[in-house]
């Protein structure tokens, strides 16, 4: 095994342990040896330690569990400022196997996952008892591009701090709070992290996922889930940074008055390839103070408000806005460029009293075709006007969000999955939806199983090329199983999802597989 694949490392500033200069520390809050961090046996039981340990070039591996910024050596036990910082040039991953499993060095992000909560009292309810809580899960300061903070779930930090916010730097960043650095964050999820100022004006203050001032990260493959802000930017909050990247993200159902998921402020410059903004109960984007806002294949559906800008430069290009309260809002000042996108309700849907907006080629307002916008399946469904209808010399990115090669047609496609044109590939993803579907939504507890073998029997006879078989099997003895409320309104005696929820999830993939095989192969 090559475990300088896996190598990570973490950082919270403190005295240090004589561990050399590239060093891989180990952290499992399983361990029972020595408590040194030099194997798996031996590991720190908490991340605190380790960190302290942690010099320029080390590396931190972190097994699964639960890890608390107030647990470690000389650090007091609920004391809400104790946080993870980063070390210059360390990197921290998360997601190993750990102690006791066959192979302790197995990674896996979601089946190893590695937990760092600000929960410090262990009594979150829902949105409840958070006031015990760390200010800042995970915190930077002037960190460079060679650290790494790489494959955990960050939760339950409450930034609660006192106006004014610009005075009190715990009234932003509850999940993660950054200033004047570079660093790289992928593969990370941030959820249930929540800001909230007591007292006077709300400026300056919010981010519950996340605040960035100054800097630039970069942050790759990560989801930014409910989270909440009483002011600005429920997901991330950034001010003043420069060269921030978001590749490959999610903002999903993020909580906020005023911005649910993204604000930008002060001349940020950030730039958002391949993410979605999805189910955000007020703006999805707002900008103000000139920042700069660039959107590549982009996918903002299912919000209250899309795109909303006071002042500063936006630019949307082979992106899908649809299903809004509203699409995009310029104040008279701002400059905004829109390019092959599609614009529910087009230029006349665009809020430009100044006429500031100009509206580029190869727009258009059609429905997208989207798999299931209502259960959050943004894929394309065949014969949706959005393949192969983006400019491919605005493609930044050579893979999409599902990590599959753009371009696979005459042109890129709009959104932030291309469309591969392959049943196999709808098939597969289809068997991956059939997986994680609730016990209670299939008719029995094989149900799944039994769905999936023959999902995975019609990819066998594709594979040899019996495409006639692989159909006639996914006509005759698939889809008679799934398409009861397609057909009749609920499901019927012959379903094997028994809820209309589910089968909506399953059902257009089976059609859709269909009718690539019915077409040339």
């Amino acid at each position: 095994m090559n475990r300088a694949a896996y190598c990570s490392t973490g950082v919270v500033i403190l005295a240090c342990a004589s561990l050399a200069a590239g060093a891989t520390i180990y952290v499992d809050d399983d361990a029972v040896g020595a408590n040194t961090g030099s194997s798996w046996t031996d590991a720190y039981v908490f991340l605190h330690d380790a960190l302290a340990a942690a010099a320029n070039g080390d590396e931190i591996w972190v097994a699964e569990g639960i890890y608390k910024p107030d647990h470690g050596a000389g650090i007091t036990p609920g004391d809400r400022e104790a946080t993870f910082q980063l070390v210059n040039g360390v990197t921290l991953r998360g997601g190993y196997a750990g102690l006791g499993k066959p192979d302790p060095y197995a990674r896996d992000v979601q089946l190893y996952e590695a937990v760092l909560s600000g929960d410090l009292n262990g009594n979150d309810v829902g949105w409840d008892n958070y006031d015990a809580n760390s200010y800042h899960v995970v915190t930077t300061d002037s960190v460079g591009g060679s650290t790494v903070f790489d494959g955990f779930t960050i939760t339950s930090g409450y930034a609660s701090g006192v106006y004014p916010g610009d005075l009190d730097p715990h009234t932003k960043g509850a999940g993660m709070y950054s200033i004047y650095s570079y660093h790289i964050i992928r593969n990370c999820r941030f959820t249930k992290n929540k800001q909230r100022t007591e007292g006077g004006d709300s400026s300056n203050v919010g981010g519950g996922g996340m605040y960035n001032y100054g800097g630039g990260p970069t942050i790759l493959n990560c989801d930014f889930i409910e989270n909440m802000s009483g002011e600005w930017g429920g997901a991330v909050y950034n001010r003043g940074s420069w060269g921030t990247q978001f590749v490959n993200c999610r903002f999903i159902g993020n909580i906020s008055g005023y911005v649910s998921g993204v604000m930008l402020q002060v001349g940020d410059t950030s730039t958002f390839t391949n993410c979605i903004f999805a189910d955000s109960d007020s703006k999805a984007i707002f900008m103000m103070n000139w920042p700069t806002c660039v959107l590549r294949n982009c996918i903002i559906a299912n919000n209250h408000r899309g795109i909303a800008a006071v002042s500063g430069n936006l630019v949307l290009s082979n992106s899908i806005v649809w299903l809004n309260g509203s699409t995009v809002a310029i104040e008279e000042g701002c400059n905004a460029e829109i390019s092959f996108c599609n614009m529910e309700g087009g230029k006349d849907a665009i809020y430009d009293p100044g006429g500031s907006l100009v509206w580029g080629d190869g727009n258009i307002d059609t429905d997208p075709l989207f798999v299931n916008p209502s259960g959050g399946d943004f894929h394309l469904l065949v014969g949706s006007p959005c393949i192969d209808a983006g400019d491919n010399a605005a493609v930044s990115s050579s893979t999409d969000l599902d990590g599959n090669p753009r371009i696979q047609g005459a042109a890129v496609d709009m959104g932030a999955y291309e469309t591969t044109g392959s049943p196999k590939d709808v098939l597969g993803r289809t068997i991956e939806i059939v997986r994680g579907l609730a016990p209670g939504s299939l008719t029995n507890p094989n149900s799944g199983d039994a769905l999936v073998n023959k999902f995975e029997a019609a990819i066998a006879l594709i594979d040899v090329g019996l495409y006639q078989d692989a159909l006639n099997k996914l006509k005759h003895d698939v889809l008679p199983k799934t398409d009861g409320c397609a057909l009749r309104g609920q499901p019927d005696k012959d379903d094997w999802i028994n809820t209309c929820e589910a089968q909506q999830k399953v059902y257009p993939l089976v059609l859709q597989a269909i009718e690539l095989l019915e077409g040339p192969i």
